[in-house]
């Protein structure tokens, strides 16, 4: 949890406090502020949640990038259960929970104008970076979906039946290692365009804890889906749900190096039992 907001007001607006430079301080009532609180990249965020500040039974977290950070701060949007997903707090750690038979949690608004999604045209798909703190609530449900955005035809990760990672970058990939249960883990996912081109092959790395898990190469991704949804926690509104707990989460529309990975990790880990 991190300090965004001083009385209203974004903390990267305030020029002084008590006359002190907001660089100069580090924390407040023992709680981090920027630039200490921040991910290692705020530019290219496409969204960002953090359910650690919300209020248990909360079925609405807002976006962070809307705090003056990512490409598209001017754009209002949240992160929404629907059908069940609420914040609950786990041994005093706020996450949502899904409970793997009914809902989802959907990115509401997806950074629109008009009816236009502006964070996802057609080729955003090629270059990203998906980040997420998970743990599962007894065993994993298999092909139960983590996340997913246009389907088969573009991008989602879900979980088989011995554990394993399994995401869909278009092509089918998945991991040999594999996830336990009850345990909280950063996962991270990137991707990378070798040309820059949606029809050109890429390269998927998979990261779990700040380490390399697995990486694919030369993966024909061409993902056909010019604007879709985000959303967590199923395929669709009626298949392939999965049972979990879902922290932190972020979105960016670049490929984080493993640097940038990994002091992501490290800057939240202790929230999450590190």
């Amino acid at each position: 949890m991190a300090i965004l907001k001083f009385t209203g007001t974004s903390w990267t607006s305030i020029a002084k406090l008590d006359n002190i430079a907001p660089s100069s301080i580090a924390k407040i009532g023992n709680i981090p502020v920027p630039s200490s609180a921040l991910p290692a990249q705020t530019g290219d965020l496409w969204n960002w949640s953090d359910p650690s500040s919300s209020t248990v039974g909360d079925t609405t977290v807002p976006d962070l990038t809307y705090q003056n950070y990512g490409t598209y701060s001017a754009y209002d949007n949240s992160l929404a259960g629907s059908s069940g997903p609420a914040i609950v707090d786990l041994s005093g750690t706020k996450c949502w929970y899904l409970n793997g038979t009914s809902g989802d949690i959907v990115v509401t608004n997806n950074v629109r104008s008009g009816s236009t999604n502006l964070w996802l045209p057609s080729g955003d798909y090629t270059t990203y970076t998906m980040e997420m703190w998970i743990r599962s609530n007894g065993s994993w449900i298999s092909n139960g979906n983590l996340w997913n955005i246009g389907y088969n035809s573009a991008t989602r990760s879900r979980i088989d039946s011995s554990n394993r990672i399994w995401t869909y970058p278009r092509a089918s990939k998945t991991t040999s290692g594999t996830l336990s249960t009850n345990t909280w883990h950063h996962i991270v996912w990137t991707m990378t365009s070798e040309v820059g081109n949606i029809n050109d092959y890429g390269t998927l790395v998979v990261y779990k804890n700040g380490s390399v898990m697995q990486t694919f190469t030369n993966i024909n991704k061409n993902p056909n889906y010019a604007t879709a949804t985000q959303f967590f926690g199923g395929y669709s509104s009626t298949r392939e749900k999965q049972r979990f707990y879902l922290g932190l989460q972020r979105r960016y529309g670049i490929a984080l190096t493993a640097a940038e990975v990994l002091s992501n990790y490290n800057l939240n880990k202790a929230d999450y039992g590190y």
